[in-house]
Order: C-alpha cells, then sequence, then structure tokens
C-alpha cells in the first residue's frame, strides 16, 4: 500500500477578547432598569489566526497550497490532485466562548492510482481537464466493444468523495470513476462488477498470459535470479554472552516461508503488514495503527502467512491488546510512522514457520547502496492484492539522492528515508504498509567465507510509510528509518528479546 496520509487536524486557540458592560444599563423612567446593557460588547471580528496555533503546520500541504482570507481558510490542490478525506474550505467561528474551526477535519491532496487494465488488449489515452481533473478514456485495441459494459470507450475521472462511502474507500488515495454522476468505483478488486481489471474486448480470446514474477512493484519478487531473493535461513538469536548464533533450521529454508517474521494484520478491513521482533510485540505503521487504539479487538495479526486467500497450514492469528503509536507521529506529514503491536504471547520457539527479525542499534543505518529487501500482499503491477506473499529487492538511497527525487521536499531525515531506484519499476506499493524492509547483516567478528552467509541477521531496517506513485521513475518509496527508534521499542519488548551487538553496519 503507498502512502495512506491521514486527514489534516487543525488545531485551534481561543479568542482573547472579553465583552464589556453595557453604557446604558440602569437608566430610564418606570422600566425594569432601561435599556439592556450589551452583554459582550463589540468584539473584534475573528480570522483564521485566531484558530491557528501555528500558520505554518497548516500551509504546507503537499501537492497543493491552503489560503486564508479573514475569517476562512481553503484548500486548493495542484492540477491531476482532489482534496481527500476532509472539508476543502473550513471557517474560524465562536463557539463555547473561544474561536474554533467550523470543522476540524481539514482534507489533504492525493490522486489516483495508476488504473489497472489489460495494456495487451487495450488502450488509454489520458489527460487534464481545464478544472485540473484527470481523465482516461479507455477503448480495446480491437476496435470491439469493452466489456462487460458493452461500450466502444469508457471515460474515467480520477476524483474523491468526502465523507468516502465505502470502508474500501478509505484507503488514503482518490480513486477513478465512471458512470452517471461518476458514481462507479472502478479502481478497487473489491468492487467485483465494476472492477477494471476485469474487463475484456468482445471477440478477443487470446489467452491470458501468466505473468509469473515478472512484476515491478512490492508486490512482486525479482524474477532475475536467485541473487534477488532475500537470502534464506535468517535468524536473529544471540546467546547470554551476546555472541551470535548459526541457526538450525532444517528443512524450512524453501522459499514459500523465507519471511518467518511478517505478519499479515487486518486492521478491521484494512490491510497492513508487520514485523515480529519478540514473543510479544510486532511492529508495524502509524498510519496503519490510527483509529484503533481504543479497538485493539478489531486488529487480527497473522503470522505464518504465505496465501492470502487460504489458510496455511502453520499459521497463527492473534487479536491485539494494544497498540502503542509513536508519541509524536504527524499524520500529515506522516512523520515518526511507527506503531507497536501487543499481543498475546506466542511460543515463537514452537512455530515452526515463525520468528522474530532483529531491531538496529539506536542509530545506525545501513550505507548507501547497501541492497535489502521488502515484502507484502499489497497491491501488484496488475491492481489486484496478491495472492501469495511477494517480495522485491531494493537499494538503499542516500538523504541526498532522495532530495533530488519527487518525494524530496517531503522527506524528513533521521525519521524517514528513500529505497529503489531513479528508474522506478521496483517498489512497495497499496496494502504493503507497516510491513518489513528486511538487510541481511553479517555480525560483526563474524569469520569472513561461505560460512558468513549462514549466519546472516535478518535487521528490520524500514518500515513501509508512503510514496507517491507504485515504481514510479524518480518517485522512490519511503520507509520509517527503524534505528532512530530502537530505543523507544526496546522500552516496549520483553526483557530477553534479541539484539544485534553494536556496529552491525560496519563503519
Amino acid at each position: 500500500m503507498k502512502i495512506l496520509q491521514g486527514l489534516v487536524l487543525v488545531s485551534a486557540v481561543l479568542a482573547q477578547g472579553k465583552g464589556g458592560k453595557g453604557k446604558n444599563a440602569g437608566k430610564g423612567k418606570g422600566g425594569r432598569g432601561g435599556r439592556k446593557g450589551n452583554r459582550g460588547g463589540r468584539s473584534t471580528p475573528l480570522t483564521y489566526k485566531n484558530c491557528q496555533s501555528t500558520l505554518k503546520e497548516v500551509n504546507q500541504v503537499p501537492n497543493g497550497k491552503v489560503l486564508c482570507r479573514g475569517d476562512t481558510c481553503q484548500l486548493k490542490c495542484n492540477r491531476d490532485y482532489d482534496v481527500y478525506g476532509g472539508a476543502q474550505k473550513i471557517k474560524c467561528v465562536r463557539r463555547g466562548g473561544g474561536a474554533v474551526w467550523n470543522s476540524k477535519d481539514f482534507g489533504s491532496c492525493q490522486t489516483c492510482m495508476q488504473l489497472p487494465i489489460d495494456q495487451d488488449s487495450m488502450q488509454m489515452t489520458c489527460s487534464t481537464t481545464t478544472a485540473g481533473t484527470r481523465k482516461c478514456i479507455i477503448s480495446c485495441n480491437n476496435k470491439q466493444a469493452l466489456m462487460p459494459m458493452s461500450n466502444d470507450k469508457v471515460v474515467a475521472i480520477c476524483k474523491c468523495d468526502h465523507p468516502v462511502k465505502s470502508r474500501e474507500e478509505a484507503d488514503g488515495f482518490c480513486h477513478w470513476r465512471i458512470g452517471a454522476g461518476m458514481k462507479k468505483i472502478i479502481d478497487i478488486p473489491a468492487f467485483k462488477n465494476d472492477y477494471s481489471g476485469n474487463w475484456y474486448c468482445k471477440n478477443d480470446h487470446k489467452e491470458q498470459r501468466e505473468t509469473g514474477l515478472e512484476v515491478s512493484d512490492l508486490g512482486a519478487v525479482s524474477s532475475t535470479g536467485s541473487t534477488d531473493r532475500i537470502p534464506q535461513d535468517m535468524v536473529c538469536k544471540e546467546d547470554s554472552k551476546g555472541n551470535f548464533q548459526q541457526r538450525i533450521y532444517g528443512g524450512k529454508d524453501v522459499v514459500p516461508y523465507s519471511w518467518p517474521w511478517i505478519v499479515n494484520i487486518a486492521f478491521d478491513n484494512f490491510l497492513c503488514g508487520g514485523t515480529i521482533v519478540d514473543d510479544e510485540t510486532i511492529i508495524s505503521a502509524a498510519h496503519c495503527c490510527d483509529g484503533f487504539q481504543r479497538k485493539p479487538d478489531k486488529v487480527k495479526c497473522t503470522i505464518s502467512d504465505h496465501y492470502f486467500h487460504q489458510k496455511d497450514p502453520h499459521e497463527y492469528t492473534y487479536t491485539a491488546k494494544e497498540l502503542i503509536i509513536h508519541p509524536e507521529y504527524s499524520r500529515r506529514q506522516i512523520k515518526n510512522d511507527i506503531c507497536i503491536i501487543k499481543v498475546p504471547f506466542m511460543k515463537l520457539n514452537q512455530k515452526p514457520l515463525a520468528a522474530p527479525a532483529c531491531l538496529p542499534p539506536q542509530g545506525e543505518h545501513p550505507p548507501p547502496g547497501t541492497k535489502c529487501w521488502v515484502a507484502g500482499w499489497g497491491q501488484t503491477e496488475s491492481g489486484s492484492v496478491a495472492e501469495q506473499l511477494q517480495e522485491v529487492d531494493l537499494d538503499i538511497m542516500s538523504d541526498q539522492q532522495c532530495a533530488n527525487t519527487m518525494n524530496g521536499q517531503y522527506l524528513v531525515k533521521d525519521a524517514m528515508f528513500c529505497a529503489g531506484s531513479k528508474g522506478g519499476g521496483k517498489d512497495a506499493c497499496q496494502g504493503d504498509s507497516g510491513g518489513p524492509m528486511i538487510c541481511g547483516i553479517v555480525p560483526p567478528g563474524a569469520k569472513k567465507g561461505h560460512a558468513s552467509e549462514e549466519i546472516r541477521q535478518p535487521v528490520l531496517v524500514g518500515v513501509t510509510s508512503w510514496g507517491i506513485k507504485c515504481g514510479a521513475p524518480n518517485a522512490p518509496g519511503v520507509w520509517t528509518k527503524v534505528s532512530t527508534y530502537t530505543n523507544w521499542i526496546r522500552e516496549h519488548m520483553m526483557q530477553t528479546s534479541p539484539n544485534p551487538s553494536r556496529g552491525a553496519f560496519g563503519g
């Protein structure tokens, strides 16, 4: 899942004006005290500044800007973007003796994911209308009708609704729509009757080609060879003296279960990923956990999972006991996007296909160019949720490299980092949020040679956080930098949790 931005909550401050006494109170003949005094005197007219503690915080909206005048602020989105998740215009009003916004949900500027269609049999021409709305026209290459609509062409508009009409729609993105009033959403697989990924062309009997592993976002394993796979049989384990031990994991080094630390998390009807770090602790993204702190019973964590729609032989599902979002998490900036999920004791030593990942030492992050791996069940290149757990290899990027991409202006150093390549083609995507980025680290002191591969440690370097598009050029994915939060995480972990030695990433 990529970028799941929250709503911008606009803070309010109380108006400071006090009402004076009425000048004419008590005057007049034979009355009950004459004309009533003015209870509040003449109060100063409100402006947007009375309702806004930090002008800079509200005005910095990615892909748009906020224009404020008088008592009103209005969100203006860039071309191809629409207002998502809240009001486009808010007004500063008096209420309860103070000054507050008439709506505390201020929108953000979002756009649509790439529209999933069969590109072998269909063509799509896209443009931007004079109103700044993204529009695409889809038709068949064989000039036949587009089915099941039986139309020569279909016009789709990228549009956000507020409030959203369904849970599936509340995923942090605008959606492609067709039909009268543009009410039919066509890019969500759950809406099978309208989903564009199910469209086909009349009289086109060409068999669908198998895509295998030839996909380019995180829902994907790279197909260029075994060197792009995550190293098998990595384990996070150390003895009482802090020395790393070699894992004996006989017969479990098969690719389908090579991510024993990954967790498939259902936040009610939303999909996110997570990472086991000990028997009671799972790490995910704050934007996934947000809103579920008071209802952890709605959060189901499945371990030893591989097939999304099938029950795996060794999978177990645990109901969350507590969700701990980082205290400085920012919905708008998606800063400090990390969450701790506490679950019942999982008895991992009795689970053949489940194991924890290591945490990096506080403040230590892999150098640029380090190859790491990400995984998830999120949206693949075809636009649908992956049936099997998918992985892809990515290279860590420097902050300077990231600053020169489309994501650069939103990057918050130390809190997040980029990975991928400027050419695109590999990335995390919608539904992968909260999942792990794992680097295979040889601990210091390990002997050089072929045996070092056997004692690599799976270190949780990043938590899948956000991005602008899936696998697009010059728009690498962005991950939460776990090493910034290692000490905070450990405060909420079991005391006997595994811990890599200092210097795990070398000098």
